[in-house]
């Protein structure tokens, strides 16, 4: 036989990121990778004692571990529906409309973007840290900033399922060096004993409450990624809303554990003190004090190593969001579809991942100083505007709901989901209005005229894409169309019904056949006169046409949904068996039997025939039986012909 070449895929048929072999736990490790433990002990429990001056820090992130669970609760209600790369932006389309949809794409974009170029300075000053302590040589910020991008891209054109594995190791050793880290804090505590007065509330008076949270929500930035790989996953309903409460949760757990670590290590009242004074060099401070001196910087440089892993982590986590998110848009047709045609060989473009890598290295380059530290107006940017974002994706839910959308009953079905989806929009709104409104104390980098870039940089884009998504509404209407479909080939009109859940509805079964014409009368006197048969009618019972209802109910696709099975021995048994089937826009009956219209039921009557079965054929004399009187016959459907008007005798 000649060998045959496959022939590449359809351009026009391209479905990136489709797939359905990530699993819950496969997810669970994309999102813990994306904000890897060490990275949240090493910056952000530090950041927050500086700037916050908080006694009660733990609480802090306790609290803010209540509002990301009370946003999972009502966010993921509506995400696990929706198989779309698009992640956040598709929520917000179907609730708040596409226009206000594309906006947030747009605004998630940019704040992406900016993250991952705190990341790339971030790995690239630990870097140079590390090779200077290990072989006293100084790597530019440029050439780490290069590699960390470089890498993440290489390893972003890789498949999830390919990427979990090395993402299991990273994961591994972050945990394991966290545990060992607090098991060695709360081992040797100020004062002999472990404190635990930062866990009255009466701290939280103490400093910027305010400062402090959005510090604490800014260490969970990333698990919203996980709506960018519904398309992907084997069972969205069940994996999304899990895999998302366990990362918040071990998030929060690090988060709070840190907090009290560090409490406990240097006393409640000192904590804020030395944060002030240490500022990013808390962590190795606290390690000096935990080890000794002597053996301070050989445990520093394993823990720089550990921590360049999980920057490199969340990086090629980040991106590989990124890349769904851009996918998606292309997709759906705003962005050009060059991002997603397969090339020869049917694998997609580079050119989709190798721009985001480009734009957030420029970024980097020109925001970042000798040090490797980004200005902090850039990451606060990124951060309240994706927490703005996030809040639309709660209000678009609690719409969603309140359209009466949703099969789920009870607290924990809509009405509970309702709640939570209002909750955390009122909360995150305060959140991000209280960051914007308090930029200079956030701003460490002391930027002039700071808060206007971070409004900026929220602002510009959202409008921008807004009224780009109102030009596509007009000029291309069936791109408009759409936009945030979960299938772009099957998306319905505006105004259609929408297609059933595959999830929701009873197994199909094929349509039953449209019966054979009946068999033609026998000759008589009046043959040549005989009428023609009547039409078939779609219709939910038989009537008379003489009494202008509806008659003979013919199968159609409208009732394509039939019962769960079918006797194997019904096509072996020589007479016509018709099931009843359920019409899916009423309670009726396509075989006639419907509440309030009386129709004639053959006598003897079993349960299989009611369950929509003839066990026998009807009896001569029966209704339906070749020798019934027309009166019983005129409720059959398809197999026999209706009864003739009556017409007088000539002459």
């Amino acid at each position: 036989m000649a060998p045959t070449s496959a022939a590449p895929p359809s351009p026009t048929r391209s479905r990136p990121f489709v797939g359905g072999q990530l699993r819950t736990g496969h997810l669970l490790i994309f999102l813990l990778v994306t904000h890897t433990p060490l990275t949240v002990l090493w910056g952000a429990v530090p950041e927050a004692y500086r700037s916050g001056q908080v006694e009660a820090t733990p609480l802090v992130f306790a609290f803010a571990g209540v509002i990301l669970l009370g946003f999972v609760f009502g966010y993921s209600g509506l995400a696990k529906r929706l198989r779309h790369p698009g992640g956040v932006y598709v929520q917000v389309a179907h609730g708040l409309g596409r226009p206000i949809g594309i906006g947030a794409g747009a605004v998630i974009l940019v704040a992406y973007i900016g993250l991952m170029a705190a990341l790339y300075s971030f790995f690239a000053g630990v870097l140079n840290g590390l090779a200077q302590s290990l072989f006293d040589v100084e790597v530019p910020i440029g050439i780490g900033i290069a590699l960390c991008a470089l890498a993440g891209a290489l390893l972003s054109r890789l498949r999830a399922r390919q990427l979990v594995p090395i993402f299991s190791v990273i994961l591994a050793i972050q945990l394991v060096t966290v545990i060992v880290t607090m098991v060695a804090a709360f081992s040797s505590p100020a004062g002999g004993t472990v404190s635990y007065q930062s866990l009255e509330p009466g701290g939280l008076l103490t400093g910027s409450f305010g400062v402090t949270l959005v510090l604490a929500l800014m260490a969970s930035a990333g698990t919203e990624t996980a709506a960018n790989y519904t398309a992907e996953l084997a069972n969205p309903v069940r994996s999304l809303p899990r895999a998302t409460y366990l990362s918040y949760a071990v998030t929060t757990a690090v988060g709070v554990a840190g907090a009290l670590a560090v409490s406990a290590l240097v006393g409640p009242t000192n904590a804020t003190a030395i944060a002030q004074q240490a500022g990013p060099a808390l962590f190795p401070v606290l390690v000096a004090q935990v080890v000794g001196v002597e053996h301070a910087v050989m445990v520093t440089n394993i823990l720089m190593a550990v921590l360049l892993t999980g920057i490199f982590g969340a990086t090629v986590g980040l991106q590989g969001a990124l890349v769904r998110q851009l996918a998606g848009l292309a997709r759906d047709g705003v962005l050009p579809p060059a991002l997603i045609r397969p090339n020869a060989r049917g694998r997609r473009p580079i050119l989709l991942n190798i721009a985001h890598p480009l734009i957030s290295g420029l970024v980097a380059l020109v925001f970042a100083d000798e040090t490797g530290a980004l200005k902090t107006w850039v990451t606060i940017g990124a951060t309240l505007g994706l927490f703005g974002m996030l809040m639309l994706a709660s209000l678009s839910a609690t719409v969603w709901f309140l359209r009466g959308e949703a099969d789920e009953a009870g607290f924990f079905g809509w009405e509970g989901q309702v709640v939570a989806a209002a909750f955390s929009a009122v909360t995150l709104f305060l959140v991000v209005v209280y960051g914007l409104t308090h930029v200079p104390e956030l701003d460490t980098s002391d930027t002039s005229g700071a808060t206007w870039l971070v409004l900026a940089m929220i602002l510009v884009p959202f409008v921008l894409a807004v009224i780009a998504a109102l030009i596509i509404r007009e000029t291309r209407p069936e791109v408009y169309a759409r936009i945030g479909r979960s299938d772009p080939s099957e998306f319905e009109a505006e105004g259609a019904p929408p297609a059933p859940d595959p999830r929701l509805s009873a197994r199909r079964v094929p349509a039953p056949p449209v019966p054979a014409p009946a068999p033609p009368l026998p000759a008589g006197p009046y043959e040549a006169e005989a009428p023609a048969r009547w039409p078939a009618a779609v219709g939910p019972y038989p009537g008379d046409p003489e009494r202008g209802g509806p008659h003979r109910g013919v199968p159609s696709e409208r009732w394509a949904v039939g019962p769960p099975s079918l006797p194997d021995a019904a096509a072996e048994r020589p007479w016509r068996e018709i099931p009843r089937q359920r019409t899916p826009l009423d309670a009726s009956w396509s075989d006639g039997r419907r509440s309030g219209v009386p129709s004639a039921q053959p006598s003897g009557s079993s349960r299989a025939e009611e369950q929509g079965w003839w066990e026998q054929p009807p009896e001569p004399g029966q209704d339906g039986a070749p020798g019934a009187t027309p009166q019983q016959q005129h409720w059959q459907p398809d197999h026999y012909r209706p009864p003739e008007p009556y017409r007088p005798p000539p002459g």
